[in-house]
């Protein structure tokens, strides 16, 4: 797992138990099964909505970034990840004002947090699945 001084400058870091308290909260409506169905479907669109992030980023395409840092912000917080969905909630702003090279730097630090997250849901997936808290 990654750690704080791993991280960019600035950058917040999700802590295992407010990602876990998230998706306990998410299983009192859903079950287990359905919270792991969640979390492998974030795992698997998440990559998708990196990648359109980077291409915005790279083509300095403002409303491509604003969409796929809505979509992104929006799963991540379905699973209970707060401090990426802020970060994604943050480069949509941006994407919306205009300003794409604005969120360019922002990039690296959303990266890092998106990884250290899927360690973490990669470690509580079985878990949340066998209702294990």
């Amino acid at each position: 797992m990654a750690d704080a001084a791993s991280f960019p400058a600035g950058v917040p870091v999700q802590s295992e138990s407010e990602l876990l308290a998230g998706l306990k909260e998410l299983a009192a409506d859903v079950g287990g099964e359905g919270v792991a169905e969640i979390v492998d479907l974030f795992l698997g669109d998440s990559l998708e909505l990196l990648a359109e992030l980077r291409r915005g980023a790279e083509l300095g395409d403002a409303a491509r970034i604003a969409s796929a840092a809505h979509a992104f912000k929006s799963t991540a917080a379905t699973v209970g990840a707060t401090e990426l969905s802020a970060l994604c909630q943050e480069m949509e702003r941006l994407g919306r004002a205009g300003q794409a090279r604005d969120a360019v730097p922002h990039l690296p630090g959303l990266e890092a947090e998106y990884r250290h997250v899927r360690v973490l849901l990669g470690r509580l997936r079985s878990q949340v699945e066998t209702a294990d808290f």
